[in-house]
């Protein structure tokens, strides 16, 4: 009997938890809705977007570096648990890459299309998941330090991605040029 008054406790525990994480997101979204139509109308509304998009960056290397921070010392303790998953974080990057090429093509993509599709399979958003691998209990922790490791691995990848990505899925020629007028022509 204690047992089922135990589990519907965490039922209704979970369902609630639900509706607050929908209500959040639900608030996310009005807010991001208001902003753009502000945007739209004034130039306080522009200059807030402008400004939340420029600091994008630099904040989530801000929390990237925290969160690194305060793995890195689970991740050097359990290196050799972690050497196993390693080559398989890399090896996804790798078939990614391919696989949003195909996609891309069978899409029939512009090349910048189908080079952001490569970027986004490839990324995996952990830093979204690690909040709930670190809420595991004491004996999965090692869950977090492999989303950590993950994220590290993802970073590594995605410099690499930069330079090698241009070179899977190439410009046509006629991008290319019309890019590099644009840049160069003085605006008029």
């Amino acid at each position: 009997m204690q047992r089922n008054e135990s589990e519907a406790a965490t039922h209704r525990g979970v369902h609630e938890s639900d509706r607050a994480v929908r209500g959040a997101r639900s608030r996310k979204i009005v807010l991001a809705a208001l902003t753009q139509a502000a945007a739209r109308r004034h130039v306080a509304g522009r200059i807030v977007m402008e400004v939340m998009a420029s600091i994008m960056v630099p904040v989530m290397m801000a929390t990237l570096a925290v969160v690194v921070a305060s793995q890195i010392e689970s991740v050097r303790t359990q290196l050799s648990s972690l050497i196993v998953v390693i080559p398989i974080f890399a090896a996804f990057l790798v078939i990614m890459a391919f696989v949003g090429q195909g996609v891309g093509k069978a899409a029939r993509l512009e090349p910048s299309a189908t080079r952001a599709l490569i970027f986004s399979g490839a990324t995996r958003n952990s830093l979204v998941v690690l909040p709930l691998a670190l809420a595991l209990p004491p004996a999965l922790s090692l869950a977090a330090v492999v989303v950590v490791t993950q994220t590290l691995v993802e970073l590594v990848g995605m410099v690499i991605y930069v330079r090698l990505i241009p070179r899977l899925v190439p410009l046509p020629i006629t991008e290319l040029t019309s890019d590099s007028a644009a840049k160069t022509e003085p605006a008029t």
